[in-house]
């Protein structure tokens, strides 16, 4: 009787691993510098410091970029910023070229918040709306959610929604982080959609699972 349970208990654990399936998400705390690699730079001085994303960036819009987010398509990101310097902060939205430039940018400025997008460098402005104690942004911590669904591009700022837009031109692209002649530190950097794991190291431990069940036998 005492095998009987043993093997019931041991076949449960290895149905619970084959159905298992990784949490939808994926999480940058940038706690460990190794986060990094998963990045490409554009443009300007990124780096990993005080656990936080730290880019100093010149003349430029797009300053980096995250690869893997070529293959989403909707998704939504969470983030908290803090512009140290400067007058712009840029996430940067279905990004597929840096010259000419060609993507969707939500502008931070020290007035407003636009939504705006490049084509092949032709500029068209979606949205502008002012941002209330724009004088307070510099030094101060914001948090920001990008829900990105199809044709829709909607802003939070701190939990209300800032912006809204409806544009057809790009369906996919990487997403991306920027400052034009300004410094940003981005943090706790968060994306949910579908198709968006986080990655999970194989453990061995199925494998000396179903060896301790063949012993059953």
């Amino acid at each position: 009787m005492r095998n009987v349970t043993s093997i019931f208990l041991s076949i449960s654990l290895l149905l619970a691993l084959f159905c298992f399936k990784p949490a939808h998400g994926l999480k940058y705390d940038f706690e460990n510098r190794a986060q990094f690699d998963d990045w490409e730079v554009i443009d300007g001085d990124w780096k990993i410091a005080d656990g936080q994303l730290n880019g100093k960036q010149g003349a430029k819009y797009v300053g980096i970029v995250l690869p893997e987010s070529e293959k989403w398509t909707d998704f939504t990101v969470k983030a908290d910023v803090t512009r140290s310097s400067g007058t712009y902060t840029y996430f940067v939205v279905r990004f597929s070229k840096a010259e000419p430039l060609t993507t969707y940018l939500v502008e931070v400025t020290t007035e407003n918040l636009k939504v705006w997008k490049e084509d092949a460098g032709a500029g068209a402005n979606l949205s502008s709306n002012p941002l209330p104690d724009a004088a307070k942004w510099l030094g101060t911590l914001h948090k920001f959610q990008i829900d990105v669904k199809k044709d829709q591009i909607d802003v939070y700022i701190d939990g209300k929604k800032s912006a809204s837009v409806n544009d057809k031109t790009f369906s996919k692209g990487k997403f991306g982080l920027g400052g034009y002649n300004s410094e940003n530190l981005f943090d706790n950097l968060e994306f949910t959609g579908p198709g968006i794991f986080q990655a999970v190291k194989p453990t061995g431990k199925l494998s000396t699972t179903w060896a301790n069940i063949k012993r059953q036998f």
